[in-house]
């Protein structure tokens, strides 16, 4: 297999820039799709469903070495804006990942951003209560 490939490549080193050239290939196809929104769905939400931190929460990013339980603390009385806000405001962009829920007729997106901070939102959607967990 060796003899083949030096047949072919010159030296099994020469394999390195030819994958090298592929994977920055593979690269510039994710970004690209990610950025035109090719993954994943686009979908219209209706008005007030996109989850945005609160007033009161820092968009600070915090180190811990250790956290003990219950040390991340959930969000329990969610507010949400329309899509469109939550755009205008900076809070997310078109192409953002959600975790998205429609239940009894009520739709809420949930970004995976904020997700990521809190883990845990408590909710009640379409009268039924969830946790939404990340």
């Amino acid at each position: 297999m060796v003899r083949r490939l030096g047949l072919v490549f010159g030296t099994v080193a020469g394999l390195l820039p030819w994958l090298l050239a592929l994977g920055a290939v593979l690269i510039v196809v994710i970004v690209f799709a990610q950025r035109f929104g090719i993954f994943g769905l686009t979908i219209d939400l209706p008005a007030n469903s996109v989850l945005v931190p609160s007033d009161a929460e820092s968009r600070s990013v915090e180190a811990f070495a250790f956290t003990a339980r219950d040390g991340i603390r959930s969000i329990d009385n969610p507010s949400f804006l329309t899509a469109r806000e939550a755009e205008e405001r900076g809070e997310m962009v078109p192409t953002e990942f959600v975790i998205g829920i429609s239940i009894n007729g009520e739709s809420r997106a949930y970004p995976v951003n904020i997700l990521s901070r809190h883990e845990i939102v408590n909710d009640t959607v379409g009268g039924v209560p969830i946790a939404v967990t990340f």
